[in-house]
């Protein structure tokens, strides 16, 4: 929390690089789609910006969702890798639009290239 010179560092910026060298990390999660690059995603523990993989989309309730199989949050430590899928859709349940907002999801379908 401190910077070389010993002033205190804007936690904003601490936490931003954090989740960027958390991000680069993850690589392991290749096989999957990852959700979180921009931020978008929070953490159910802490509510800060965490890193999500997701399987392929498939229908519920008569929209596109993807089930979040690995999770990892940088602030809080919240780490579930994809052996534990079933309890990281438990918890975090189908990520849809309306869950992700309008912009967010957007993106990460650009990204996905599904629509």
């Amino acid at each position: 929390m401190f910077d070389d010179e010993g002033s205190m560092r804007n936690v904003w910026e601490w936490e931003h690089e954090n989740f960027q060298a958390s991000w680069k990390r993850l690589s392991r999660w290749g096989d999957y789609r990852v959700i979180g690059e921009k931020q978008q995603a929070d953490c159910v523990v802490c509510g800060k910006p965490c890193i999500i993989a997701v399987g392929e989309p498939y229908e519920f309730h008569g929209q596109r969702a993807y089930d979040p199989v690995a999770l990892y949050c940088p602030t809080c430590g919240l780490h579930w890798e994809p052996e534990h899928k079933e309890l990281v859709r438990l918890h975090y349940g189908p990520i849809t639009k309306e869950r992700f907002g309008e912009e967010a999801w957007q993106q990460e379908i650009d990204v996905f290239g599904d629509e």
